[in-house]
């Protein structure tokens, strides 16, 4: 038991979805791991005692979806973790009891250096009778470093089937997986095209996999959330820039973005090496095009300043990615020189029917015009849309439909032909 909320601790919480694993009958449902990591934050500035009225405030919350009747279970099973068993519940309901969590600890009053946004992720995996206690609590927690990957507050639940039983891993043997990638070199790397609407290539898109230790590769969407939990993506993203420019030095010197990580932008140690990179790599460093998502570069835009001023000497072209997912104010680009602003998907789909989508990037166009900025969108995935796009002034498009990531670049082709697939892969 723990003393501060009057909950069960990880060993309860185990022990009980055992059992409930082991019960005559169909046996599904869910469990949610839910993380406050701010509380890190109020003891290190005001002691261990100053966070037991908002654990207990916390506590309150969740203990109203305990359920005697249904066999559902509250406990804390960390510092700053606490988590649900929901026995016989579906993915609609999962989704209404995550969004209720997120929404109910907004309510809690919290000291004024806490960023708000940043107050409370959730990972959520259903279950049923042929899993393990452990896979549940991997996958859960796998899903719960997604939530965390994607910035604010927030849940994410991998889809069925999207976790190949070989990337069920805990912390330990995910480090060690991530870490022999990263000594043996074992990133695979994917390009997609982004066009401009004349259907010519504008630049490649680097897409990361992580090969498994049977071959079989994993999606970044996977390891990234893991390698962000033990440190790692300074490292990943090192390993990541330099067969980049193994590739440029084979001939292929066309645009290439990609996504380099706020871990690694708040890396004194790694900011240091990429400058140094960038020097050693001077003939080269045009072709390159560096991809930050909005809301990291929101949070830090002052602070990394100086540092993208730094990049940009080297003529190295800096790309805001998933613009409009969560941050409505830019002024972030009021303290930065950048080159491209990409749409999140989020904002792209069904744009023809969405007029609220449309005013939004129509008044980004206006934020943008003097700044010689240019707005690319992802996640493109009809006809319709391209050509709302296209009316309403954007420079380029991606994704799917377009065409598909491939392992190689053919950088005699400058005008492709669109495969037409809207595949989710």
């Amino acid at each position: 038991m723990d003393n501060h909320t009057g909950l069960g601790n990880r060993l309860y919480f185990e022990h009980r979805l055992d059992s409930v694993l082991q019960e005559e009958g169909k046996v599904y449902g869910a469990v949610l791991i839910i993380q406050f990591g701010m509380l890190d934050m109020i003891r290190d500035r005001q002691g261990k005692s100053s966070v037991a009225q908002i654990l207990q405030q916390y506590s309150e919350i969740l203990k109203e979806y305990v359920d005697d009747t249904a066999q559902s279970v509250v406990s804390r099973i960390s510092a700053n973790d606490f988590a649900i068993l929901l026995p016989y519940v579906d993915g609609n309901e999962v989704e209404r009891i995550a969004l209720s969590i997120l929404r109910m600890s907004q309510k809690v009053k919290l000291p004024d250096y806490v960023d708000t946004n940043m107050v409370c992720h959730i990972g959520a995996d259903m279950y049923d009778r042929e899993d393990t206690s452990f896979k549940i609590l991997a996958e859960a927690d796998m899903a719960l470093r997604a939530a965390q990957l994607h910035g604010p507050s927030g849940w994410f639940m991998y889809d069925s089937g999207q976790l190949p039983a070989s990337e069920i891993k805990g912390s330990v043997r995910w480090r060690t997986a991530i870490q022999n990638a990263i000594d043996t070199d074992s990133f695979v790397l994917f390009y997609q095209p982004v066009i401009d609407l004349d259907m010519r290539v504008q630049h490649y898109e680097v897409l990361a996999r992580m090969e498994g230790t049977n071959g079989e590769l994993i999606n970044a969407k996977v390891f990234l959330p893991m390698a962000k939990k033990c440190g790692l993506i300074p490292a990943i993203d090192k390993q990541i820039l330099l067969s980049i420019i193994d590739v440029m030095e084979q001939g292929c010197l066309v645009p290439i973005s990609v996504n380099v990580h706020i871990d690694s932008w708040l890396n004194r140690d790694f900011c240091n090496w990429l400058i140094q990179f960038l020097k050693a790599n001077a003939e080269l460093t045009k072709y390159l095009i560096f991809e930050v998502s909005e809301f990291d570069l929101a949070q830090n835009a002052k602070k990394l300043s100086s540092m993208f001023a730094a990049v940009r000497r080297f003529q190295v072209q800096l790309m805001i990615d998933q613009v409009g997912l969560y941050v409505l104010d830019t002024g972030y680009l009021d303290y930065l020189d950048v080159n491209y602003l990409k749409l999140h998907q989020s904002l792209v789909n069904q744009i023809q029917v969405r007029a609220e989508n449309q005013m939004f990037i129509r008044s980004l166009q206006t934020v943008v015009a003097n700044r010689n900025i240019l707005l690319f969108a992802t996640g493109v995935e009809s006809e319709q849309e391209i050509n709302t796009l296209e009316r309403l002034g954007l420079h380029g498009v991606q994704g799917h439909f377009i065409k598909r990531p491939s392992e190689t670049i053919d950088h005699s082709i400058e005008v492709i032909d669109i495969d037409g697939d809207n595949l989710n892969l």
